[in-house]
């Protein structure tokens, strides 16, 4: 029940102060009336005034029903005495209010007035229209004390009045419209249960003021200078605590400017300046938050470089700031990213990087295990101040290392490509080799990688480009390291083989090509083939053919057999040049 009770007072204190302006210092209020369709007391005190012949009226800015206008001598609203009030202690009390005179044809009009029961002494602030200012008046019994104001008003306007009593100092002090407009000696008496009059003295009639009247507070302390101010200014002052700052943002991602204010409920408007001056920014395409401290401008593109922004943060309409100008960079992105990249032990890599910016300038980095660097041209690595880093003579030591490229357009921006990672493939250590075979033979190529867990494939080119091979008919051992070629004939004659090489995912390396060569069963194929210092040429033929032999070989016999099979031709070599 007592945590009931609680929450139930704290909603109650949350709400007592809810039609108080935040520029209204609520320390040691007794009293606000904003007249806002009554006269009631808004600070939660309960010190409600009661209203007579006074009507409704527009404020200063215009808002209808927002204060009041005393339109004859009889107008007034009055306030019974509460020792909540605080009128009757020792402490200094400040007098605020806002008022417009409609007649100046009269003197002694009464503003505010503090009646002491005996009512035969009273403090008033009165408005001499005669003279077009306001004074403070001591009225007891023993004569009257006024302490005119130094500074003439107008009746075209509404103006604003502070007094404070400094009851215990004798000393009075006023501000006019947030002037400080005089001080001086005041005699003060302790009033006994005092009652309060807004717009009138409730025993002389013709003091009545004629005039409209808004925003009246009571406090029983007195109030500086800068509350003062916020009065008068109807808002909070207010200051830019933290400023935008310049943005340096890539093409196509999202800038974001901030500011902050020294007042809570402070109002923010964005503006943004592309070359004709600072306009306010609404909420809409790119923008958002444009009456938030953080504005936010999505998705940029290059129309956006350079843009200016500032902010503007209010809590009234006369209590503004404005925050420093930050710039807005959009930075051309790397368009071209690297990839990462394989290649064989004592070889070469290429590795491309690329920027929107055709004059960007490059740095390529590496890291080797302990953070990226800055790479120079020396040693292994060219063109490491361009889009196109090459690495040369590869070795395994250069495995699992990795690169990445700087792009820098003007001054302040830098992209940074992708980390990509260079693997070292192992080498083919055995090369396939050409065949020569006769026909209805077997031909057999072998390759060999480096690493034991090499994959391998057999290609050929039959005439129209390099082909997988698979294990059927001839071939077989097309996924071994070493290829079979069986029942070879003369169409498999000058045929071309070569093997794909893999190692893990991404290595991948090809042997040389091999050739392999039929020649006739029992005979000699190939247009001039030495067989132990023998040649016949050409071969096939269709009709003459000339053989060359060693002159070892004269004295010996030789046949001649067709594709057939059939014994076209024999006898005894004579001559190193025969048949």
């Amino acid at each position: 029940m007592k945590k009931t009770l609680l929450l139930f007072m704290l909603l109650m204190s949350v709400k007592s102060f809810a039609q108080v302006p935040s520029y209204v210092s609520k320390d040691s209020l007794k009293a606000w009336y904003p007249f806002n369709g009554n006269a009631k007391d808004e600070s939660g005190n309960g010190n409600n005034g009661f209203d007579s012949l006074v009507t409704l009226t527009k404020d200063r800015f215009g808002d209808t029903s927002k204060a009041y206008d005393f339109t004859n001598k009889y107008s007034k609203i009055s306030i019974p005495y509460s020792k909540s009030i605080g009128i009757d202690t020792i402490n200094p009390i400040t007098i605020s209010f806002w008022f417009h005179s409609a007649n100046n044809s009269f003197n002694s009009q009464r503003l505010f007035c503090i009646m002491d029961q005996t009512r035969n002494r009273d403090y008033e602030i009165t408005y001499d229209g005669t003279k077009s200012a306001y004074q403070v008046d001591n009225y007891d019994s023993k004569g009257t004390l006024s302490l005119p104001s130094a500074k003439a008003l107008s009746t075209k306007s509404w103006h604003h009045c502070v007094v404070i009593f400094y009851q215990s100092k004798n000393i009075v002090k006023g501000y006019i419209d947030c002037d400080y407009d005089t001080q001086s000696i005041f005699k003060f008496f302790k009033p006994v249960n005092p009652h309060l009059t807004i717009g009138n003295n409730p025993t002389v009639k013709n003091w009545a003021f004629i005039g409209q009247m808004d925003d009246l507070g009571i406090w029983d302390r007195a109030l500086d200078s800068t509350e003062v101010l916020a009065l008068y200014n109807s808002c909070v002052a207010i200051n830019i605590t933290s400023h935008p700052i310049n943005q340096n943002v890539k093409n196509g991602k999202n800038a974001m400017f901030t500011v902050a204010s020294s007042f809570s409920g402070a109002t923010y408007q964005w503006q943004m300046d592309k070359g004709s001056g600072f306009t306010n920014i609404t909420n809409g395409g790119q923008f958002s938050g444009a009456t938030n401290d953080t504005l936010v401008i999505s998705s940029l593109t290059s129309s956006n470089d350079g843009l200016k922004f500032r902010c503007m943060a209010s809590s009234g309409s006369k209590c503004n700031d404005t925050s420093k100008v930050a710039t807005l960079t959009v930075c051309p992105l790397i368009v071209t990213q690297p990839s990462n990249i394989s290649a064989v032990s004592g070889k070469s890599a290429i590795i491309v990087s690329g920027s929107a910016d055709i004059n960007a300038k490059y740095q390529w980095q590496t890291d080797k295990g302990s953070g990226f660097v800055n790479l120079s041209n020396a040693g292994q690595y060219s063109g490491a101040t361009d889009d196109t880093l090459k690495i040369s003579s590869i070795s395994s030591s250069n495995d699992g290392q990795k690169f990445r490229c700087i792009a820098s357009s003007g001054s302040i921006c830098k992209d940074t490509s992708k980390s990509v990672t260079l693997t070292v493939c192992p080498a083919i250590t055995s090369q396939p080799s050409d065949q020569s075979v006769t026909e209805t033979q077997s031909a057999m190529f072998i390759a060999s990688s480096a690493d034991v867990n090499a994959s391998y494939q057999w290609q050929t080119d039959l005439g129209t480009g390099y082909a997988n091979l698979s294990n059927a008919g001839q071939y077989s051992g097309v996924t071994n390291d070493t290829l079979t070629v069986s029942n070879t004939t003369l169409s498999n004659n000058n045929q071309n083989f070569r093997c794909i090489v893999k190692s893990g995912s991404s290595c991948i390396d090809t042997t040389t090509i091999a050739v392999l060569d039929v020649s006739v069963k029992n005979g000699i194929n190939g247009n001039q083939r030495n067989h132990q210092g023998f040649a016949i040429y050409p071969n096939p033929a269709n009709g003459q053919i000339n053989v060359k032999i060693d002159a070892s070989l004269i004295g010996s016999f030789y046949t001649v057999i067709d594709a057939g099979g059939r014994t076209i031709m024999n006898g005894k070599l004579s001559s190193v040049n025969s048949i």
